[in-house]
This record gives structure tokens, sequence and C-alpha cells, in this order.
């Protein structure tokens, strides 16, 4: 990290361990407030206190999930695979049932 108060998106995107197109996606949506970085022709330059400043203010509500997949067994799946014919699905030995 730079010893410099601002940061490149390089380095931003080091720092939160994401990829520099997520830096730019975050700043789009807003995640990234306006005022938390500063652009400077074709560069931008990132104020990381600022933004960790930000994302610990908005923190994220008890009652939410942090991931909808959190919630949800891996395992089971709410997709139906099936043709409708049962007839036709193949038992363990690939031998239709």
């Amino acid at each position: 990290m730079t010893t410099s108060k601002y940061s490149t998106t390089a380095e931003t995107a080091a720092h939160f361990s994401v990829s520099n197109a997520t830096i730019m996606a975050m700043m789009k949506t807003g995640e990234i407030p306006i005022g938390t970085y500063g652009r400077f022709g074709r560069v931008f330059r990132y104020d990381i206190e600022k933004i960790e400043a930000h994302i610990l203010t908005i923190g994220v509500k008890e009652d939410e999930p942090v991931s909808p997949a959190m919630d949800e067994d891996p395992v089971q799946s709410e997709i139906d695979f099936s043709d409708g014919d049962e007839a036709e699905t193949p038992d363990a030995k690939g031998e239709p049932a």
C-alpha cells in the first residue's frame, strides 16, 4: 500500500480484495460514494479511510442475510430438472425404470 492518503484503483481493489472492475462498478452504483474518490484526468484516486468509514456506517441489518445463498441449503434445489416422464428416467444401473 502506498504512503499517500489517496490510492490508485489497483491499490484500492487489493485493499478490499476485489477486482479493479468491481471498484469501478461500486463507484457507478454509489457503493463507493462521491467524496471518497477524485478523478485527475483519466486517473482515479481513492481515500480508503473514507470508504471504510462509509462501509461501517451502512452496515448490514441483523435480519437481512449477507447473501441470499446463505439461507439456502446448497444441496437442495427448487429447480425441477425432470421432464415429467418418470418412466424414461434411468435407474442407478443406467437402465430405464
